[in-house]
């Protein structure tokens, strides 16, 4: 068995074009419903608005996520300040004045306990090694389904 699922612009299976229809694996479906029934709280922090739009609607649709969005790294770090619970923050890494990795070691500095999940549009050869270095995942954009849904299961394990 399993479930038909639209796929939305910015998601990148080589295979389905937006609109076209994916099917999914049972295992892939179990792991999705176990998400959804998990209402994680996900801060979305990236600068570009429609990225954070398209993305923050597919957490809300798709995985019924608690989706806070803010436009840069200045602005997260100010919202964590208010104490709030997040199970994941999921950062873009090109930002000013602060980008990605300087507001996660930040982040990590002030004890944050969310698991964070850096971004980036870019093929920067670094980048991985400096992902490595703050032990946090690096995503490449446009987000692929399978590695995102990887990424919330985590989070939710990461809960018991």
């Amino acid at each position: 068995m399993s479930m038909v699922a639209t796929v939305f612009v910015g998601e990148n299976p080589s295979d389905v074009r937006p609109g076209q229809t994916l099917r999914l694996s049972p295992a892939a479906l179990a792991e999705k419903e176990r998400i959804k029934s998990a209402r994680l709280k996900i801060l979305l922090v990236d600068d570009e608005t429609r990225f954070r739009e398209i993305v923050g609607r597919k957490l809300r649709k798709i995985y019924l996520a608690e989706v806070d969005e803010v436009g840069g790294a200045e602005e997260a770090l100010k919202f964590l300040e208010t104490g709030r619970h997040f199970d994941l923050v999921l950062m873009d890494v090109s930002m000013q004045p602060i980008d990605g990795f300087q507001a996660c070691a930040e982040m990590q500095s002030r004890g944050v306990k969310a698991r964070i999940v850096l971004m980036t549009g870019f093929d920067l050869s670094d980048f991985p090694k400096r992902a490595d270095s703050l032990r946090v995942d690096l995503l490449r954009k446009p987000l692929q389904t399978d590695l995102l849904q990887k990424v919330l299961l985590r989070c939710v394990e990461g809960r018991s």
